[in-house]
Parts: C-alpha cells; sequence; structure tokens
C-alpha cells in the first residue's frame, strides 16, 4: 500500500502539474506586428530654382536706361536726360537658361552719366524659400563706379517660392576720358541659397 500511495501521489502530482501548465497556456497571448525599414530623402537640384525672367511678349522684365548729360542751349547748362532702351534691340540680355544676364552701355561719355539695368529674380522652386544676397564690382574704379541692390533697396532679401523681385545694376561714369577710351568690367554676383524654414 505504501506503493500504492506513493504511486498515487505521484500520479496527483503529475495531474496537477498537467491542469496548472495546462492553464498558463490556455490564455490567449498579445502579438506584436512589428514594420521596419529606412527612410531617405536625398537633396536635389532640381527643387531648388531661381532665375532671371526673360520679357514675355508685353511683359518687360528687363528695364534698361541711361542718364545722359545733354547740352540745353536755352539754359547753357548741362542736364539729365534719360533715355529709355527697354524695347531697344540691344537692351540687356539673359542666357544660360535664365542663370546669367548680360548688359553694354550704349552712350556714356561725361562725368556723372549713369546705365541702369533691372532684372527681375523669381523663385519658381515648388517649397524652398531663396535667401538672395549680392555682391558688385568693376574693374577700371578709376572711370567707373557700380552700385547693385536687390527689391527695395537691400542687398540681402528672402524671396518666398513663386515669389519676384528685382536686381538693379548703376554704373556711374566717375570722370569724364579725355584721350582713350574707357571700359570696365562689371560684375554682380547673386548668390541664392535654398532655405527650408
Amino acid at each position: 500500500m505504501k506503493t500504492n500511495k506513493k504511486s498515487l501521489s505521484i500520479v496527483l502530482f503529475a495531474l496537477v502539474a498537467v491542469i496548472v501548465l495546462g492553464i498558463g497556456y490556455a490564455t490567449i497571448q498579445a502579438v506584436n506586428l512589428t514594420i521596419s525599414g529606412n527612410a531617405t530623402a536625398s537633396p536635389e537640384q532640381a527643387n531648388f530654382t531661381v532665375s532671371f525672367m526673360e520679357d514675355v511678349g508685353e511683359t518687360k522684365n528687363i528695364e534698361y536706361k541711361e542718364i545722359l548729360k545733354q547740352f540745353n542751349a536755352e539754359s547753357g547748362l548741362y542736364v539729365d536726360t534719360e533715355v529709355d532702351y527697354t524695347n531697344n534691340t540691344n537692351k540687356p540680355a539673359i542666357v544660360d537658361t535664365g542663370l546669367t544676364a548680360h548688359f553694354n552701355t550704349q552712350q556714356l561719355t561725361a562725368k556723372d552719366e549713369k546705365a541702369i539695368a533691372t532684372y527681375r529674380i523669381k523663385n519658381t522652386s515648388p517649397d524652398l524659400k531663396a535667401d538672395l544676397s549680392l555682391n558688385c564690382s568693376c574693374t577700371n574704379t578709376d572711370y567707373f563706379s557700380t552700385t547693385c541692390k536687390l527689391g527695395g533697396g537691400g542687398s540681402s532679401i528672402t524671396l518666398n517660392p513663386g515669389a519676384v523681385t528685382t536686381v538693379t545694376v548703376e554704373v556711374t561714369v566717375q570722370k569724364t576720358p579725355i584721350d582713350n577710351s574707357q571700359s570696365s568690367t562689371v560684375s554682380t554676383i547673386i548668390t541664392a541659397t535654398p532655405n527650408n524654414n
């Protein structure tokens, strides 16, 4: 009987263990589903486009004029006379897919005469702002000075997507040439930096 009690105890113990284990595994457990991957956004130059605007039909996006000293016979004085070349075939041109603009003065001959070129610039980027800054210079500072300004007159501006501003370059004769024609290379660098803020 001792063996029977011992066997019965072992059987009861095994039965209780199976029941306990069965109850423990009888519950439904939560399951975690996982999605993993990598996201990459790469810069693409095509997303940032800022360029000079060309004339379109009657819309003049390039203006060019010269302020010349003309002798007024009635007063006996030289007076400033504006000559507008905006509709002239010799006016400034846009080249290099809108990234470069050129101009050549037409009639400057005396001190304080000026050439003024104004170009419109557009930020055609879909969602990036353009921080514009500029620097201008000329190679013959004995005879010429140059100034340049963006939009409202400053040297920097932020241009929202789709917005338009102007850049104006002014070249002034500093002294009247006597013996030879004088020339200068005028350079205006407009730096457009993308801004996603």
